[in-house]
């Protein structure tokens, strides 16, 4: 038995559509799935098919269709760009022969959002300024033929400030913002296909732009008292519409001088204030300026100063016053006083400061206001004055003391110190205390006495210098004659006077022939004489030489070899 291989080959059998492919219908952007590889098939067992997907025509498919050719599997996800009508022809294979088939796929159009393209930017605006912004560019609709509508808000859903607008179908957001815009907006833009919508949100910024301040309502004209604080709030008559700004206030007089002095302005509140004064009686013009700093607005309004009586004023107290007694005091008090109201003539009115008359040696003139007087010594004594001056409405007073000096007066001679002769010897006192005396009752004399060309007294003539009583010590005078000034004083002046003491003696020298004889030229009648002798004038010794009597005198013979000084002592 031979046996052998017996191989019959079969002719191979064409792939086959088994089912045509129905056509297929997927809206844009949808997810689209499909498997072709049941509708074809092959006898040849073993056969495997291979698929190829084409546009009808040999086009390759879009991309967005992905087709896997072993599984027969289309997957993808078409887009707004691949809205179409699809002829697709897939064709299988076996490898040696193949099979076609072809459907239509529709993708159908779907309404796709419209997308914010690019955000918009932060905007800036500035009062009183067209503001404009086209935001068309920003967003898109990727639907062909689709017509997007503008919508503008505020973020949180409210409506736009009314200075603003959005044109609905251009998308020109647009407007002139004034000062009360001025701040930031957070603005939502909405854009619509009519069915879906996008939206972006973008600040704006209203940027300020100096307003100029204004004058609310005119400043009326003012009245002011003179001497009453006068005060003007001038701010509330101004206003500036840009928030924030602080206005500045300055006035001058119109035509550009400055303030006089009793009236300020705080450049900060506006407030005018001050107190005139008399000098300031009149109308004033004044120009207020207010400023932002940058722009400036102005008012003219007049302050009218009226006048009020103003009392008399003391410029400066009466000084205390010193007149001395016996002397004419002359005083005018009227400068001391003043009233600054222009007319007004003072007089014055002077009293003791205890309401008392003024005394009879002092006069005083009421218009004038000047004091005259003398004074004597029985008015020595201090007095307080009141002088007040008066405009007939209301016065000023002030008080000074007059203090009256008594003056030293110099002691007087009233009779003229009288010569005196008085014998060798003999004692002698001389009082002139009495023919002196001073007015000043209370002033003590002192006495004082030298010889004329100031020398001073013998030793023999004692002077008391408190009494003022002269006194001889007798029997050491010298026989002459002594020019004696005598001053007398008390303390402050003085007065002096002269007069002439005598000595005499009864000795005298008598020669006879070569002899000398001293010669008592007196009759003794029964009185004891004796002779004294002294070479120095202070040590003297009785003499030893005996007198004689001679015709009724005593003489006594003086030896020519003997140097003496004689003296001759008579007693009972």
């Amino acid at each position: 038995v031979d046996t052998f291989v017996l191989t019959i080959e079969f002719p191979n059998q064409d792939p086959m559509v088994v089912q045509a492919i129905p056509d297929q219908v997927v809206d844009e952007d949808m997810p689209f799935s499909l498997n072709i590889s049941s509708n074809f098939g092959d006898a040849d067992d073993g056969d495997t098919l291979a698929f190829v997907a084409t546009l009808e025509g040999g086009g390759t498919i879009p991309d967005w269709l992905a087709f896997d050719g072993d599984a027969g599997m289309f997957t993808g996800t078409p887009l707004n760009d691949d809205v179409a009508l699809l002829s697709i022809e897939v064709t299988a294979t076996d490898g040696e022969a193949a099979v076609a088939d072809a459907f239509l796929l529709t993708v159908n159009n779907v309404n796709d959002s419209p997308v914010l393209v690019t955000s918009i930017g932060g905007q800036t605006a500035i009062e009183d300024v067209l503001f404009s912004l086209d935001v068309s560019p920003n967003f898109d609709d990727i639907d062909t033929g689709d017509t997007l509508s503008f919508e503008a808000a505020l973020e949180g859903g409210g409506t736009l400030p009314g200075w603003i607008t959005m044109e609905e179908v251009s998308g020109v957001l647009s407007g002139t913002p004034f000062n009360g815009d001025v701040g930031s907006l957070a603005i939502r833009i909405t854009a619509s296909d009519g069915e879906l919508s996008a939206s972006g949100v973008f600040e704006l910024v209203v940027g300020n732009s100096n307003d100029i301040p204004i004058l609310l309502s005119e400043i009326p004209d003012q009245n002011a008292a003179e001497d009453e604080l006068f005060s003007l709030d001038v701010s509330s008559n101004f206003g500036d519409s840009d928030v924030g700004d602080s206005l500045s206030f300055y006035a001058t007089l119109e035509g550009g001088s400055t303030l006089p002095g009793w009236l300020s302005l705080d450049p900060d509140s506006g407030v005018f204030s001050g107190t005139p004064l008399n000098e300031d009686v009149g109308s004033l013009s004044i120009e207020l300026i207010v400023t932002d700093g940058e722009a400036s607005a102005s008012d003219v309004f007049v302050i009218t100063v009226s006048n009020v009586n103003d009392p008399p004023s003391l410029l400066f107290p009466i000084s205390n016053q010193k007149i001395s007694e016996d002397s004419p005091f002359d005083l005018d008090v009227s400068p001391n006083f003043g009233d600054v109201d222009e007319g007004d003539t003072l007089s014055y009115v002077a009293v003791l400061e205890n309401g008392d008359p003024l005394p009879s040696w002092l006069e005083f003139d009421e218009a004038s206001g000047e004091f005259t007087g003398v004074l004597s010594e029985k008015d020595i004594e201090t007095i307080s004055i009141r002088v007040t001056a008066s405009d007939g409405l209301e016065s000023v007073s002030s008080v000074f003391a007059v203090e009256v000096v008594s003056v030293n007066h110099s002691p007087v001679l009233v009779t003229d110190l009288e010569d005196r002769i008085i014998q060798e010897g003999e004692p002698f006192i001389y009082t002139i205390s009495g023919y002196f005396e001073d007015p000043d009752q209370e002033d003590i004399l002192s006495y004082s006495a030298y010889l004329e060309g100031g020398d001073a007294l013998p030793e023999w003539l004692d002077f008391d210098l408190n009494s003022g009583v002269f006194s001889v010590v007798p029997w050491r005078s010298i026989v002459g004659t002594l020019a004696i000034k005598v001053t007398v004083s008390d303390g402050d002046k003085e007065v002096t006077d002269e007069f002439l003491l005598q000595i005499v003696s009864y000795l005298q020298v008598v020669k006879i022939g070569h002899d000398l004889y001293l010669e008592l030229d007196k009759p003794i009648g029964g009185l004891d004489c004796t002779l004294w002798e002294s070479k120095d004038l202070i040590n003297w010794e009785r003499s030893v030489i005996q007198p004689d009597e001679v015709d009724g005198k005593l003489r006594f013979r003086i030896p020519n070899s003997l140097s003496c000084l004689y003296r001759i002592e008579v007693s009972e």
